[in-house]
């Protein structure tokens, strides 16, 4: 068998691997050269035991950081790989649901804490170990109450999601004058309804945003921010399935066509508002959807083989060029540059360029690169897989490649961009020099 796995190429290694439920096919595969191969045997639920001991001490960080992920790994595993040499290891363990209560405990007084730049090319989430443990839904509340209190943005900003956190730890948060700390207590699915209460009315137009769109916000709450100065924070509340219906049938009227859109879709809109008003705001907003995605690829043909970097910022230059175009009166009232371009989750900030990728102008870039194809005209197909990976089960982060070549390209396309935008805000009279000063020297 060793010789027969020989001769197939790396790509057919891969996907035996990947879907192989044989053991000892699997053993063999375990043994293979390339860590991309003993990766995929290493996240296969039907490995055995053995093997993920075996490959829980791989030469590749890689590879130990898949067993982590392996829905059968055994809670002494988890707990060796806890005290891995390398952060993306412990961070991994720390993610893993399965990660036994005293070992989150141990990690949660990690030394590490987050990610590098942006252009380094890391992928893990804000916060590193400890904010995958303030992140992992069985930290106990003993933890959390510490990590609300850690000397890192991104470790705090993880626990006040954490539906585990306790009230009194909240109630510190929501008192913050970090808007971004209060910004997280808001979406927390568990914030009690008095929290609640006190965030619908915080200065901040992204906080109250995150109140309209929790699902845990009451009725009469609902109510009042539907009638909100923000378009952004009463297109939340449209889409919230607990907006009462006399609340929908104001938004199903709203001067907005997105608030519009957004009651007319929600299923707790009364049916005779849906028929008077739906079918326009649906078909303008197909219409819109429409115009906005149109492509002639015939004629960028050239470009795009000659110059995927060059077709790419051209593409993302006319999308940003677009929305900024769009958002800018907003932007001027509402002093603030949230966007929600109909991208991935649907909410980013303009202006949101270090730290967390969460709702960054470089997580905008990433998101719009997968869902519009443009990652493919230069990513193979093994870093298709991952990048798909990324998006999917790390939305908040973005894709780095492993390879050199390939990440310096990303890197120019993600710093073309960000100037961009920078540039464009700042010909439009907005005052963002400082913010993007490191992209425009």
């Amino acid at each position: 068998m060793v010789k027969i796995m020989a001769k197939k190429n790396v790509e057919s290694r891969k996907e035996l691997a990947n879907y192989s439920t044989l053991p000892e096919e699997l053993e063999v595969l375990a043994n293979d050269k390339s860590s991309d191969v003993r990766y995929r045997v290493a996240v296969n639920p039907y490995a055995p035991v053995q093997l993920l001991e075996k490959l829980a001490v791989d030469i590749a960080r890689s590879v130990r950081e898949g067993v982590t992920r392996n829905p059968n790994v055994p809670v002494s595993l988890l707990e060796k790989l806890a005290a891995d040499e390398d952060a993306d290891v412990r961070a991994a363990t720390a993610e893993n649901p399965n990660t036994p209560v005293s070992v989150l405990e141990k990690l949660a007084a990690d030394e590490d804490w987050g990610q590098g730049d942006w252009w380094d090319g890391g992928v893990r989430a804000d916060g590193g170990v400890r904010g995958m443990v303030s992140k992992n839904p069985n930290t106990p509340a003993s933890a959390l109450e510490k990590l609300v209190a850690d000397e890192e943005d991104g470790v705090r900003k993880q626990a006040a999601r954490n539906p585990n956190t306790p009230v009194s730890a909240l109630e510190k948060l929501a008192a913050n004058e970090d808007g971004e700390l209060r910004f997280a207590v808001a979406e927390n699915p568990n914030t009690p309804f008095h929290l609640l209460e006190k965030l619908a009315m915080d200065e901040d137009e992204p906080v109250r945003d995150n109140v309209a769109a929790n699902p845990n916000t009451p009725f009469h709450l609902l109510e009042k921010l539907a009638l909100d100065e923000s378009e952004y924070v009463r297109f939340s509340a449209a889409e919230n399935p607990n907006t009462p219906a006399s609340a929908l049938e104001k938004l199903a009227v709203d001067k907005n066509a997105r608030v519009r859109s957004g009651a007319a879709e929600n299923p707790n809109t009364p049916e005779s508002t849906f028929e008077n008003h739906a079918s326009d705001v649906i078909l303008e907003k197909n219409e819109k959807d429409l115009e906005s995605n149109k492509k002639d690829l015939e004629k960028n043909k050239k470009v795009i083989h000659d110059s995927p970097i060059q077709y790419i910022s051209l593409e993302l230059e006319n999308f940003f060029g677009n929305l900024i175009e769009g958002d800018k009166d907003f932007f001027a009232e509402e002093n603030t540059f949230k966007v929600r371009p109909g991208v991935a989750y649907d909410k980013f900030y303009l202006d949101w360029i270090d730290g967390s990728y969460d709702m960054s102008l470089q997580g905008l870039i990433h998101h719009y690169m997968w869902e519009q194809e443009l990652y493919h005209l230069i990513l193979n197909e093994d870093e298709i897989k991952t990048c798909e990976a990324v998006v999917e089960n790390s939305p908040e982060s973005i894709y780095g490649a492993e390879d050199e070549g390939t990440q310096t390209m990303l890197d120019e396309i993600q710093f073309n961009i960000i100037q961009f935008v920078g540039k464009k805000l700042i010909d439009l009279g907005f005052d963002v020099k400082e913010t993007f000063k490191e992209y425009l020297e």
